[in-house]
Parts: C-alpha cells; structure tokens; sequence
C-alpha cells in the first residue's frame, strides 16, 4: 500500500505493445495507457488523485495478460 506513486518494469526480449488497464473495485476502468517494450522499460504510474482504496492494473498483449493488485491509502 501507499499514497498512489508507484513504478513498473517490465521486460522483453522482444518488441512488445502492451495495453495497461486500471480499475477500481467496480470494475470501471479509471486510467489506460499503452506502453512498448523493447528491452526494459520502467513506467511511472501516479493514482493520486484517485479515491483511496483498492485497483487492479492489467497488462495484456493478446498472447499474455498479467493482473496485479495496487492499493492506494
């Protein structure tokens, strides 16, 4: 948990496209972003100014799709 800062790295050794969903527990998406990879890439994501609670970031491609749990306090 933390104050809505956080950072991402992700990694491929090959050029990927991912799609990068958030949502809250509602499951209403409330921040997308596309981001590419061609080695290491490190992304910021700010959710300071969303309401405190629990989100789940999703990061698919079509062939893999990774969901991970942030909480905002």
């Amino acid at each position: 948990p933390n104050h809505g800062l956080f950072t991402m790295t992700i990694s491929s050794t090959e050029v990927v496209t991912y799609n990068m969903n958030v949502r809250n527990m509602l499951g209403q998406e409330v921040y997308t972003d596309i981001i590419n990879v061609n080695g290491t890439v490190v992304q910021q994501m700010d959710l300071t100014q969303f309401e405190k609670g629990v989100y789940f970031v999703t990061l698919e491609n079509g062939a893999e799709k990774l969901l991970k749990k942030v909480v905002v306090q």
